[in-house]
């Protein structure tokens, strides 16, 4: 088992650490611009920090809140709320509207995780919770029994920019998220919700393994006649051996510049060249200063990171695994000042290291200060509307603050014509806005389309003008344009807008928060144009602002949460949309879910359910009046079928994805019965199993009555094995239209 991820390493530098959306955004940003649209983008965003990162309740809650829930806005990169006890809808304030994960659990049901599209102000509601099945299996490192394993449950094909570990239990009011193997190396979690889950698996040593997705299954429903003084034990799925091969060890000393040891330092590593499998390493130090990593192969490079909160990042890359690795850590610098003009404090001047992608706006006082910055050297730039732009050079020095003194100059007034493209006549209300230096200009042309400001720099300023109606519209205004008799002209042209819909590829739903790249076409030689982000709201669509016209290109980004990790893709489903004035073009990713009518001849009594079981695990169905079942499905999926009712299910066999719509399916018309005998020593509380003599897989299960009678009725002819559990108890022959009365079954009878 590996972590496979994705990943081109001369688009993204190694360890890539995220802490907000927005940044996010600005790295995808700059990855785009710089990049040639024929190349294809993959790119892994990962962060095993989230491995030690407790999450944070950010959220404010109103109301009433028996279990627990969570909600973990996708938007926060770390933060959720706990409700706890939570008997109803929760209120949750949150900053901004967007899907999130919503996981309930407490008591004897089963944990639950559903995907949410959450909206500010709106109550959360209560998720419906069933009784569930635990998951238990045995870790091994090298053949061996691993004790101490660290085992966390990730809920598989979750599309958030954020790590994601489900929580399993609440103790001293804190989510605990993680179980612990033990001295056989054997684990048990919670019971579990039906769904598709993985484990994240991390032994002593830090290398991080995420296993195959396996199905969680419903468990069978409980006889409402079997006797109270054998209540049913928790239904478990257990997945054997989980055999993880472990490498060579690292060693790892973190100190600071004073050479004294720094604990609780994260230490992380990766190995693996893309497209091949990559692995990540995570531990923390101790209070030496000392780690170990294990897990590496002994040929390949790896990259290795330390980190800690105060503290620059220490970054290291080495051809194969060294025997040992120094980190040394040095605390961050910092940069103040105060910003006057004629000896007054200004407020609200930006004060930027475009460099470093670092900003900040002064006071009312004319103070400003940036913290976590890494030593060396730095360009400042300092801009506001009315004065000319300052820029200074100079270097910082590892846990020392530097002070800055600006006297800022008025600057000289500039003038600028707004105007449509095409008519020549003037654009009221156009906004002008200065992208670099930012915060050097700000303001919006009048009735006339003209445009008045003070702006000066030695540089050319780098221009955006937004008006309704027209795609945003970027422009470089030299140092002497508009200083003369001549205002500077902007001329806009109309444009047109996208409208994307994104059908999930794993279950044919809408695409709830699914992330867009709109990236237009230029000459080879040109300045590539600025990314496009689009974000897709609850049902899945979402359109574009205007944009100038011409061939563009609609990345869909494929984002997974893989627990500690993230991936995201991007460039293996692209669409090409030409926006011409005036004009929506559509574009569409995926299929929805297909509706299909299922009929049986003769139709079922009323009471029994349809349970389909596909790609997306198990969907049970009711009768409709008309004696059909309304069954989704995505395009291409088989399904198979099974009739359930009050204690019994019967398998229908499997619907083909070429079946057609509607579909009439002949429902076998027998009846069997009998009676369970000396069972004292089976556990027949999990039911009596019907198994087909000819192939693997259930027939039948029933769920017998207190005095072990059984009757079940639509099995279809054929030849079957009784068992219960492991037990065998005999076989029997069916045919078609039969009744059969088995009579009495002992559990002595050999098949």
């Amino acid at each position: 088992m590996h972590l496979l991820l994705d990943i081109t390493l001369r688009l993204l530098p190694p360890f890539w650490w995220l802490h907000t959306t927005s940044e996010l955004h600005l790295q995808l940003e700059r990855v785009l611009r710089n990049m040639r649209l024929r190349m294809r983008l993959n790119y892994l965003i990962a962060t095993l920090a989230a491995l030690m990162m407790p999450a944070s309740a950010g959220f404010a809650v109103e109301g009433e809140t028996a279990g627990w829930m969570e909600i973990m806005p996708y938007a926060s990169w770390n933060g959720s709320l706990l409700v706890q006890p939570a008997n109803g809808p929760a209120k949750v304030d949150l900053p901004q509207e967007g899907s999130g994960l919503i996981c309930m659990g407490g008591g004897e049901l089963a944990i639950r995780c559903e995907e949410r599209f959450l909206h500010p102000g709106e109550p959360v509601e209560l998720l419906d919770r069933e009784p569930g099945t635990a998951v238990s299996g045995r870790v091994l490192v090298n053949g061996e029994t691993a004790s101490d394993v660290r085992v966390a449950l990730v809920l598989a094909g979750v599309t958030a920019r954020r790590p994601l570990r489900l929580p399993l239990s609440l103790e001293d009011g804190k989510l605990k998220r993680e179980l612990v193997t033990d001295a056989a190396g054997r684990f048990s979690t919670p019971p579990l919700a039906a769904d598709t889950y993985r484990l994240e698996l991390v032994p002593i040593g830090g290398r991080v393994e995420l296993t195959d997705p396996f199905v969680v299954p419903a468990p069978e429903p409980p006889s409402l006649e079997a006797p109270a003084k054998n209540p049913p034990p928790l239904p478990k799925l257990d997945l054997g051996d989980l055999d993880l091969t472990l490498g060579i060890a690292v060693e790892i000393s973190v100190i600071n510049e004073s050479h004294e040891p720094v604990d609780g330092a994260i230490v992380s590593a990766s190995q693996g060249k893309p497209p091949s499998q990559v692995v990540m390493f995570s531990t923390r130090s101790d209070a030496e200063g000392h780690a170990v990593l294990r897990g590496f192969q002994p040929n390949g490079p790896i990259q290795a990171s330390c980190a800690n909160p105060g503290y620059s990042r220490f970054e290291t890359r080495y051809d194969t695994p060294p025997t040992w690795i120094e980190c040394v850590l040095r605390p961050h610098a910092r940069l103040t000042g105060e910003i006057f003009s004629e000896a007054e404090g200004i407020a609200d001047v930006t004060v930027s290291l475009p460099d470093r992608g670092k900003w900040a706006e002064t006071d009312e006082t004319g103070s400003f200060q940036l913290t976590g910055l890494d030593a060396g050297k730095y360009r400042l730039v300092v801009a506001a509307p009315g004065f000319q732009t300052v820029e200074r050079r100079g270097s910082l020095v590892a846990g020392k603050t530097l002070a800055e003194v600006i006297d800022l100059e008025p600057a000289p007034l500039r003038w600028g014509l707004v105007v449509d493209a095409t008519t020549g006549e003037p654009v009221a209300g156009a906004h002008l806005v200065a992208i670099a230096p930012q915060g050097a200009v700000a303001t919006t042309s009048n009735s006339a389309g003209e445009l008045f400001f003070e702006a000066a720099s030695n540089r050319s300023l780098l221009l955006e003008v937004k008006a309704l109606g027209y795609p945003a519209h970027r422009v470089e205004l030299e140092p002497t344009a508009g200083t003369e008799d001549e205002p500077w002209r902007v001329e806009l042209g109309r444009g047109g807008r996208l409208n994307v819909t994104v059908w999930s590829s794993a279950n044919g739903e809408p695409c709830v928060g699914c992330d867009l790249a709109i990236l237009k076409d230029f000459a080879i030689g040109e300045p590539p144009p600025p990314a496009i982000s689009l974000k897709t709201g609850v049902d899945g669509l979402v359109t574009s602002e205007e944009l100038p016209v011409g061939r563009y290109r609609v990345h869909l980004e494929e984002v997974q949460s893989l627990g500690s990790a993230i991936q995201v893709r991007s460039g293996h489903n692209v669409k090409l949309a030409d926006i011409r004035p005036g004009a929506v073009t559509d574009v569409v990713f995926g299929e929805p879910r297909q509706t299909l009518e299922v009929r049986f001849h003769p139709p079922p009594a009323p009471g029994w359910r349809l349970r389909c079981t596909g790609k997306l695990g198990d969907e049970l169905y009711d009768l409709r009046a008309d004696g059909s079942f309304e069954v989704q499905r995505q395009p291409d999926e088989a399904l198979s079928l099974r009739l359930v009712n009050d204690g019994v299910s019967v398998s229908q066999g499997v619907l083909p994805a070429s079946a057609p719509n509607p579909i009439q399916l002949d429902l076998p018309r027998t009846l069997v019965t009998g009676r369970l005998i000396d069972t004292e020593d089976l556990q027949t509380h999990f039911g009596l199993n019907v198994i087909p003599v000819t192939h693997s897989g259930s027939g039948a299960w029933v769920q017998p009555t207190a005095d072990g009678r059984f009757e079940i009725s639509f099995l279809p002819a054929g030849a079957y094995h009784l068992a219960v559990g492991d037990q065998r108890l005999g076989t029997f022959d069916l045919t078609v239209s039969e009744s059969k009365d088995l009579g009495e079954v002992s559990a002595f009878e050999q098949p």
